[in-house]
């Protein structure tokens, strides 16, 4: 077809005629008659998509190491994609719900993107973490209170409370002199704290330098960690602490006889050194004589004493330098007890390797495990707390679960039978962290109140008695902790 009858078809109608006078072009001849009636408005550009509303489901406060699910909706139409920007410093998530787990304290934005369309929706959450507001020592118990303080009760026979004296406490007392705290770590016979400005503050028992002041005395109140800082995240042994550092890294001190300082030697340390080997670390966990860590691609770490195979890595041998747990991988939090170590999943299941006299492994038996293995039947898990014979879960309902040693009520499932798999605590509900010492057991719930059971000897259950309790109860003080 000649161009210009093909340049023809496509005029509107009305143009008066293609090919010009008759002289050929293809048989192309004069359009038909305009009508008579006016032409055809052209069409309207679509409408573009409406700015969907979007609303997001999510709690303000929220704990470090607890595995959130997280849920956003639109007003108008059907969200074909989701992205999630934690405000952490994290890869955003995509999907509806979408799961995190916050590492480290602050105050971040977290945000949601919904397209409809051609449009994109918006919403956005200020969101406070805390890191670990609740821990259990040996037989003892201390809880963030508003403002950034500190309460502590229990045994007080190495100062470990913090209050200036040596005498025990069955009820919450302050700390002395401590503020601006987001996260508490407690040894056996020492407690540390994590101050927001990333410095870190410890005090009790230091036979071992494990308050890291570069002495052995022990301290009545809290005294500041030599030359650390950038800290976000602590965990405490026996006779020994560490922490994990903004840059992935980790430094311990204190006792060492076991390498539990993870720098290739058996010196004790009275100041932080650093561990051998370690880098892009997300998270921490201390036992009696040994630590875990775990890396960004959800592998884990270990180094220490290993007698009962708590080190993961299929062997009985001693650690003074990390290495990698065998098999596990998937992992979102860690949690040790005194000789065994236990793991969070991401799909909310949980493993355990170590020591397994009284079931602590959670998986039926009570054989002693050098690699890992899963507790069986738990799903749903968001956290964990494992204490020196036991282990609990916090499940996603806010319910609680707990396996092993329950000689004195422990577990708080109302017996003193040791329980191999987990068995749910009797009347624990809305909690939102918890934390596990010797035999006794804490939990804090959304209304800022704090619950405990097991044994009280020295008045770690925070009720004003000194009975044990195979039931959770409130510690007194009421409505008083971090929320």
């Amino acid at each position: 077809m000649p161009l210009r009858a093909a340049l023809c078809i496509a005029l509107l109608a009305g143009l008066a005629a293609c090919g010009g006078g008759g002289n050929g072009g293809g048989g192309f001849g004069l359009l038909p008659p305009p009508s008579s009636s006016e032409p055809p408005a052209p069409p309207s550009p679509p409408a573009p998509s409406p700015s969907p509303v979007t609303s997001l489901d999510a709690p303000a406060h929220v704990v470090a190491n607890t595995l959130y699910s997280y849920t956003a909706s639109v007003a108008d139409g059907v969200a074909g994609a989701w992205r999630w920007v934690w405000g952490d410093g994290t890869p955003d998530g995509t999907g509806n719900p979408a799961t995190h787990v916050w590492r480290r304290p602050g105050s971040f934005e977290l945000a949601v993107h919904a397209t409809v369309g051609d449009a994109t929706g918006s919403a956005s959450l200020a969101t406070t973490v805390v890191n670990e507001p609740m821990s259990a020592g040996s037989e003892h118990a201390c809880a963030l209170a508003p403002g950034g303080t500190v309460l502590c009760w229990g045994d007080n026979s190495y100062r470990q409370l913090g209050d200036g004296t040596n005498s025990g406490r069955s009820t919450p007392a302050p700390v002395s002199g401590l503020t601006g705290v987001a996260g508490l770590a407690n040894g056996s016979m020492h407690s540390c704290a994590l101050k927001s400005d990333g410095s870190v503050a410890c005090w009790g028992h230091n036979d071992d330098g494990q308050l890291g002041d570069g002495t052995t005395e022990q301290r009545l109140t809290p005294v500041t960690v030599a030359g650390l800082d950038g800290v976000v995240a602590l965990s405490a042994g026996l006779g020994h602490s560490c922490a994990l550092k903004s840059d992935g890294g980790v430094v311990c001190w204190g006792y060492n006889a076991q390498g539990q300082l993870g720098d290739g030697s058996g010196t004790r340390q009275l100041a932080p050194v650093a561990v051998q080997g370690l880098s892009s670390v997300t998270a921490l966990a201390s036992g009696r004589h040994h630590n875990c860590v775990l890396k960004t691609d959800g592998s884990a770490a270990c180094w220490g004493y290993n007698g009962y195979g708590q080190l993961g890595d299929g062997s009985f041998d001693n650690g003074a330098t990390p290495v990698t747990v065998t098999g596990l991988n998937g992992a979102a939090a860690l949690s040790l007890g005194e000789q065994h170590s236990c793991a969070l999943k991401t799909d909310g299941t949980a493993a355990c390797w170590g020591d397994n006299d009284y079931g602590q492994l959670g998986d039926g038996t009570d054989a002693t495990r050098p690699v890992q293995a899963a507790v069986t039947g738990l799903t749903g898990a968001t956290a964990l707390a494992v204490g020196w014979g036991h282990g609990c879960a916090l499940k996603a309902d806010r319910s609680l679960a707990c396996w092993g040693g329950n000689a004195n009520g422990q577990l708080g499932d109302g017996s003193n039978d040791d329980r191999f798999t987990p068995v749910a605590v009797t009347g624990a509900g809305d909690v939102i962290a918890l934390s596990a010492g010797d035999a006794h057991t804490c939990a804090l719930k959304a209304d800022g109140s704090a619950i405990c059971w097991g044994d009280n000897s020295y008045g770690q259950l925070g009720n004003d008695t000194g009975n044990n309790s195979r039931t959770p109860f409130p510690v007194t003080g009421g409505a008083v902790f971090w929320r």
